[in-house]
């Protein structure tokens, strides 16, 4: 149930896709890439065979359209730990799962495109199918929009996505149409994805970013300096990789000096004394640390930014996935943002 719906079916939303330009509730591109959800379309267009040819719905369908409704319900949808074990969906995560999905996905169009290759839709029942899902990929856009209006600030490349969605979801239902589909939807997938090698030698994709830049020289500025992330455990991880010495992302062996300094009682040791995944939050009032253990290798830190400890330790620098708007309250100020403000980057004042 980690899975928002919009995060479910965010396909249409993927051509052309670029570092700085990620669907909202997306981290970065490589979470951010799924599948073209054709499997509505091919359902939509066996039913309407049904109803109008009375076709049989192959029995190979109708298995893949009960394991991409289970896989589906799976993503979104908190079920109980029982049923989990009992389906193995307990030893994977959601966004794990969305492989099967894409394949049961292309299995299914495929045979619906090899099945029904006579005209089964006419000009009534594709003119609708057409506006209905129209208006479903319509909502996934303004819902995209809601959540993140500046992915929609290039009006070029709205516009060319917008168009491209017209144009699947136009061949798909024209029934004179179809037989050319896949060629069409291929030939955008290529012109989309082409030119992306997924081969690479070194790690200019890393050391090359803006992220990392503005990092690295504000670590060789200063060193010895230490640095917190606060908002989630991957930034910590970018952090680590420019040298600097940072509190939080992945831990192999726990700080257990600093953090029995932070709890001083021993009250969450067995919390934060394992290897784990680690996230910090900023915690305003009352002016005190805890910790939850979220998962078996993965718990956060309420971590007071005004801490005593904190200062007197070295940290630094503090960096979040927005706006800190308390930071002239702690001492900190701006001291650089990467392109789209997806890192801003605070120093504390001496």
């Amino acid at each position: 149930g980690d899975y928002t719906l919009f995060k479910l079916l965010s396909g249409p939303l993927g051509f052309f896709e670029s570092e700085e330009r990620v669907p909202p509730q997306f981290v970065n591109i490589s979470e951010a890439s799924n599948f073209y959800p054709l499997w509505m379309l091919g359902l939509v267009g066996m039913f309407a065979a049904r109803h109008r040819k009375a076709l049989p719905i192959p029995a190979l369908v109708i298995g893949l359209a009960v394991l991409i409704v289970a896989i589906s319900l799976y993503c979104t949808v908190e079920l109980p730990q029982w049923l989990l074990g009992a389906t193995l969906f307990a030893q994977v995560h959601e966004a794990r799962a969305l492989l099967a999905l894409g394949i049961a996905n292309i299995l299914l169009v495929c045979v619906f495109l090899d099945r029904y290759r006579e005209p089964v839709f006419g000009l009534l029942f594709g003119s609708a199918g057409a506006v209905i899902v129209g208006a479903a990929v319509a909502m996934l856009f303004y819902v995209a929009y809601r959540l993140q209006p500046t992915f929609f600030a290039d009006a070029q490349w709205t516009a060319l996505v917008v168009g491209v969605n017209a144009v699947t979801i136009a061949m798909f239902f024209w029934d004179r149409a179809r037989r050319w589909f896949p060629v069409a939807f291929v030939a955008l997938l290529v012109w989309s994805n082409g030119l992306i090698n997924p081969i690479m030698r070194g790690l200019a994709a890393l050391t090359e970013s803006a992220a990392y830049r503005e990092i690295d020289s504000a670590r060789s500025a200063d060193s010895e300096a230490k640095w917190i992330a606060y908002g989630d455990h991957v930034t910590g991880q970018l952090i680590k990789a420019t040298g600097a010495t940072v509190l939080n992302g992945t831990k192999v062996v726990p700080d257990l000096e600093f953090l029995r300094a932070l709890d001083p009682s021993g009250a969450f040791e067995q919390v934060y004394n394992r290897y784990a995944w680690i996230i910090c939050t900023p915690k305003v009032f009352p002016e005190e640390v805890s910790f939850e253990l979220l998962q078996m290798e993965f718990y956060t830190i309420e971590l007071p930014p005004g801490l005593k400890l904190l200062r007197d330790q070295g940290f630094n620098y503090y960096v979040f996935g927005s706006e800190w708007r308390d930071a002239m309250f702690y001492d900190f100020r701006l001291t650089a943002g990467t392109a789209g403000h997806r890192l801003w980057i605070y120093r504390r004042d001496r």
